[in-house]
């Protein structure tokens, strides 16, 4: 659904495919990173947080997990959603606060990699409108 503001996302289900899902890939409309939370863990790994290519296909996915998550089966449950907004409007509606709540007690300095993927993050949006601005890296003109 749109609104005068753009695309509605539903908040309320998006807090509750993170609290229930395994693995959590979040895609972007400006830049095609994707953010991936597997909430996997065990006495060798802590849950994962990073940034990564985007893939075609799940099985692509899972094969990247096979590669980079050798310790653990494939997940048994997976959520992909693509996020119509902001990186800033992600934390203000405290999206990032539950995936936090969810694996932080878990993780090695938790703050430190939430707040290293947040600037990640915003540095890519951030390249973007500026790209989208002056009309390279993929915003090129169609007018001479």
């Amino acid at each position: 659904m749109f609104s005068e503001n753009g695309m509605l996302v539903d908040i309320d289900a998006l807090k509750d495919s993170i609290h229930s899902t395994d693995l959590f890939v979040l895609g972007f409309q400006g830049f095609s990173k994707r953010l991936l939370i597997d909430t996997r863990s065990n006495h060798r790994a802590e849950p994962l947080l990073t940034i990564v290519e985007p893939v075609n296909t799940a099985n692509e996915r899972y094969q990247w997990l096979s590669k980079h998550r050798a310790d653990f089966r494939l997940p048994e449950t997976f959520f992909f959603a693509v996020w119509p907004h902001s990186i800033k409007y992600l934390t203000e509606i405290k999206i990032i606060e539950a995936i936090y709540s969810k694996i932080a007690s878990q993780m090695t300095e938790p703050e430190k990699q939430f707040k290293n993927i947040l600037h990640e993050l915003e540095q890519l949006e951030h390249e973007n409108l500026v790209a989208s601005i002056r009309g390279t890296k993929g915003w090129e003109t169609i007018w001479p």
